[in-house]
Order: structure tokens, then sequence, then C-alpha cells
């Protein structure tokens, strides 16, 4: 038979080192993009690993009406805070040319995210990113982690079914943050200072001056952020509730028929910033564990934002301050609210 090519073992053989050489290059380039980092959730929890982009992706990110690209190796923190976040449901206009709608199907959630990204030298970008995909590596899987400015759950789900990543760090840049907030808190008793921003919920913990009752706090993108702190004796909030009794009530109704792995809720204060809700709970868990040491009763001192549409209150996002495991007779530490605490410095 004439034109048809059966190659030789020995040719075979050259091809694959002749693929070998062209793709090391390439694996080499990509290898370099894979950084260790941290992300944190919507739902609080948090993970670390390697993050690598997808193959194929960038990161992009419009500002205003300019999508820019950037590499991942010059990033140091992508952030997401939510700036709306809507009911919606599947509806059409009763006739043409007018107005009345007719409406069908169950709610489902649609959240817009802002984002803000800031680079290795410092520089900051704020916009709606690109849907990007990035992947984390852990030591036990390997986790998708998709970056949108929109996110739309299913019929039926809420908000807190509509997990997001919030926070991206990569923790091989060591210094902080540069153009964020940086305070100073004093206290003579407290041992650790954690903050929590509003919206998104971030988890910041302070640094420590050495030899002095200091606690800086770098990094954050408020200047009104939560607060908490340790003592010898007890875990201290800043935190001033509000007075609205049928507020509490609905909250109160809301907290039992939320159904969570911590099955005691103690609400401890609550307060609301227009159709956002926030609850101070300590939260425990009762029941029997999987834990077989004496410490089996796991604990959470939590912040969780809800969304308030009127007639229901829905979870929306939570951060922790502090947790840990306790024996069956301890129960979980007690809880201070302090009005207020001395805070210096301001966002530059």
């Amino acid at each position: 038979m004439t034109g048809l090519f059966i190659p030789s073992v020995h040719w075979v053989h050259r091809v694959s080192w002749l693929t070998l050489l062209i793709l090391l290059p390439f694996q080499k380039l990509q290898g370099e993009t894979n950084r260790p980092g941290e992300v944190q959730f919507s739902n609080g929890e948090s993970a670390e690993g390697t993050l690598s982009l997808s193959p194929g992706s960038e990161l992009k990110i419009y500002v205003g009406s300019t999508l820019k690209t950037l590499p991942l190796d010059r990033v140091r923190e992508v952030l997401l805070e939510p700036v709306k976040e809507t009911m919606d449901q599947k509806w059409r206009f009763e006739e043409a040319g007018r107005t009345q709608k007719k409406y069908w199907g169950q709610p489902y959630p649609v959240r817009e995210l802002r984002a803000t990204i800031t680079l290795v030298d410092g520089t900051v970008f704020h916009g709606h990113l690109f849907t990007t995909v990035l992947y984390l590596a852990g030591p036990e899987q390997t986790t998708k982690i998709v970056l949108r400015a929109k996110d739309k759950g299913q019929e039926g789900q809420t908000f807190n079914d509509l997990v997001y990543p919030t926070r991206l760090a990569f923790t091989d840049q060591t210094q902080p943050v540069a153009g964020k907030l940086s305070v100073t808190f004093l206290h003579t008793n407290a041992t650790e200072l954690v903050a929590l921003t509003p919206g998104a919920l971030l988890r910041v913990a302070a640094s420590r001056t050495p030899g002095a009752n200091e606690f800086h706090l770098a990094g954050l993108q408020t200047d009104t952020p939560f607060m908490a702190y340790k003592t010898d004796a007890s875990l201290q909030v800043v935190w001033s509730s509000c007075t609205d009794t049928g507020l509490t009530a609905r909250m109160s109704q809301a907290l039992g028929d939320a159904r969570d792995f911590f099955d005691s809720k103690q609400l401890l204060g609550i307060q609301r910033a227009g159709d956002n809700v926030y609850t101070l709970l300590m939260l425990a868990r009762l029941a029997h564990t999987t834990l077989e040491q004496d410490a089996s009763q796991p604990w959470r001192l939590e912040i969780w934002r809800w969304k308030d549409n009127g007639d229901r209150l829905m979870v929306a996002g939570r951060g922790y301050f502090y947790r840990g495991i306790t024996r069956k007779s301890e129960g979980p530490p007690r809880v201070e609210l302090i009005p207020d605490i001395k805070v210096e410095g301001s966002l530059p």
C-alpha cells in the first residue's frame, strides 16, 4: 500500500522525547504560578494549600469599563464583598405591552460581589471579576474555587446555600497588605485580639507588639470592624445591641428553625445595618460527637449575617472570632459585652 505511514518503534520514541522536551518548559512555567495560599469562605470555614489557575485561565477584573489582566504571581490578595443580594423569581409579562407580571417557581438567591485585588507592589484594583476558576490543592484533596462577580442559586435555596470565597491570600508574601487599616488596641488584660469585617465577615487576627499591651490590625477594608479579645477569665466582645424587641423575637424564631451542627445557639446580641442583621452567637455542641478524648464538645463564638426581607430572616454569611473544644461538664467559655474600646489609627 502506498501513502500509509507506519511509524517504527525508534521513530515513536523520538516523538515521545520531542513531546516531552516541548512540554517541560510549559509545565515549568505552569508550576511557577502555583503558590501557597489560604482561602476564607462565606460560611466561616477556611482552607490552606497550593493555589493555581486552571489551564488557560487568567485573572481578569473590570475596573470601570476597563478589563485588566493580572498575572497570578503579581497578586497578593483577592477580597470579595457582597454589594447586592436579592431573592428573585422567574416571571414574564402577562400580556404584550403591559407591565403586569406573572411569577412562577420558587424564589432563588442572587448575589453581586465587588472585588478588591491587591498586588505585590501595593497597587489596588476595585471592580468586578471576570469569572475565574482556581484550584486549591490541600493535603487530602483538591478543591475547585470559582470567583464570580455575580452568583445565582437554584430554586428553593437561600443565601446560606450560596457559599462563596471571601478572601484569597497568598502566604508566600510575608509583608502586610499595604494601604489598609491599621489600628492599635490597648487593654491591660487582653491576650489575643480578632476582628471580623462587616459584610463578608473576614477574620483578621491582630499582631501584638512584644513587651506591650498593643495589638495591631492590618489588611482591613473598614475602620469599623467587629472586635473580640481574650482575657484570662473570659471572651470580651465590643458590641452595642439594638433594643428592637420585635426583631429579637423574630430572630429567636429564626435561630430555632436553623439547622446546624451546633445544637445550642445562645443569642448574645443583635445589630441592624440596613437590610443586614448581625447576630452574636455562642454556638456549642451538646449532643454526642465522634471525638473520643475527654474534651469532645466543640464550641464557636460567631457572628451571623442575615438578610431581612420583611417576612423572613435568612442567613447570608458567618464568621468566627474564637473556637475550641471542652469537656461536657465544662461548657463554652464565658462571654462579656463591652460598649466600646479605645482604637487609634484610621484608613490612609
